[in-house]
């Protein structure tokens, strides 16, 4: 077999440690002199072992860019417990443990408010209030929306809302659907996003909050 030598300076010692280091594991590599002959079997061999570490790390790093990139579905609920009266002269119950449902208790029809927080560059999806109208022969209204209130430009725009309709036999908590959605896009750097809800005056009805819908991509 043809010799060849070649005089490994501390320079090329170093390229090879740190390309060792940033592959992970090469498996054993041949280690040459200073003065003395490198076979080129040996040489090559050396970076056959570094190419293929640093192959099967690509590999890796790719599966795992696959893995978590791609369109991905999350929600947000806020319960009753987040809400608050939109003024004065307004009350409600605590249902239960805590805040776990809204019953206005006084002759006016009640609003409340409530901040949500929505990731950045989201798509806005579905958004769906839980209400319970308990009362079988009136029917009580209930009604959520998701609205936005944005500087560049300067709105304060509907998002998305959900209202009851034709719910007056029914005595159990239903999710109502949403009846209107923009589809809009979450721009945190000019908006702020938060969630009204509707309550007639008392009566059966109990309201137990809302949940929002949204999909965002991961690069």
């Amino acid at each position: 077999m043809r010799k060849v030598f070649i005089l490994f300076t501390i320079s090329t010692v170093l390229f090879l440690g740190a390309t060792s280091a940033l592959a992970g594991n090469v498996g054993a590599l041949t280690t040459f002199s200073s003065g003395s002959p490198a076979y080129a079997q040996s040489v090559n061999d050396n970076f056959t072992a570094i190419t293929v570490a640093v192959d099967d790390n690509a590999a890796m790093i790719t599966t795992l860019q696959n893995a978590h990139s791609g369109t991905r579905t999350g929600y947000v609920t806020v319960s009753a417990a987040g809400f608050m009266p939109e003024g004065t002269g307004y009350s409600f119950d605590r249902i239960g443990s805590g805040v776990s449902a809204i019953r206005p208790l006084n002759t006016s029809s009640n609003g409340y408010f409530a901040a949500v927080s929505l990731p950045h560059g989201a798509t806005i999806t579905s958004f769906s209030t839980l209400c319970e109208d308990n009362d079988s022969v009136v029917n009580r209204d209930c009604y959520s929306e998701l609205r936005s209130q944005c500087r560049v430009p300067y709105s304060n725009d509907i998002e998305a809302y959900s209202r009851n309709s034709g719910t007056s036999t029914t005595t159990q908590a239903e999710w109502l659907p949403q009846t209107y959605n923009q589809g809009s896009t979450v721009d945190n750097t000019n908006c702020l996003y938060f969630m009204r809800a509707y309550i007639t005056s008392a009566g059966n009805i109990y309201f137990y909050g809302s949940r929002i819908g949204y999909e965002y991509t991961l690069d």
